[in-house]
């Protein structure tokens, strides 16, 4: 039952693949990227436009997106912030405060927050919880994850099978590669 697994595998034999970095241009892609067909995403729509901006400016990963509450989105000392402090989150670490982007202010989050708040909704993506009372097995981003994986890498152009035979594994995962590994490019 182990034969797949990493600890099976004899020493010498290929590593599993890490996630690697989108590119400038992926990322910029991804950034401008509409839904192409009247389907695709048509249940959370408007999650599905904010969680991969959000997270490639902020490197929340998908579940810390998907358990912000509206309220945790505010100002601090003249910054506005994403404060994950509080939350159901992976790691006692992943408590933090996140300032947020320009590029998010400018595209407008404070007032797609604003418009939230009138509707009444306690979270930033409120879509993919309509209907359900809890999480389903992989938590409440589980959708986004599913329509980014198998739609939005293809129709920006990335091949999940060919990128997996270089060794490189690309999913949702990756805009929180991508953060950090510009950060650290940045100094």
């Amino acid at each position: 039952p182990f034969a797949n697994t990493a600890f099976s595998k004899p020493k010498g034999k290929a590593k599993p693949p890490k996630r690697r970095s989108f590119t400038d241009t992926e990322v910029r892609k991804m950034l401008a990227y509409k839904p192409i067909h009247g389907s695709e995403a048509k249940d959370f729509r408007r999650d599905a436009k904010w969680y991969p901006k959000v997270c490639f400016y902020s490197s929340m990963r998908l579940n810390e997106l998907s358990a912000l509450p509206l309220s945790n989105i505010r100002e601090i000392k003249g910054v506005w912030c994403f404060d994950l402090s509080g939350l159901d989150l992976k790691n006692e670490a992943s408590e933090r405060v996140i300032p947020i982007a320009q590029y998010l202010l400018d595209i407008g989050i404070l007032d797609y927050v604003k418009s939230l708040k009138k509707q009444k909704e306690k979270y930033f993506c409120p879509q993919i919880r309509r209907g359900k009372t809890k999480p389903g097995s992989s938590g409440w981003g589980d959708p986004i994850s599913r329509w980014f994986n198998r739609s939005m890498l293809k129709n920006v152009g990335i091949d999940k099978e060919k990128e997996l035979e270089k060794g490189a594994l690309v999913c949702f995962h990756c805009t929180r590669r991508t953060f950090i590994s510009t950060c650290v490019n940045n100094g």
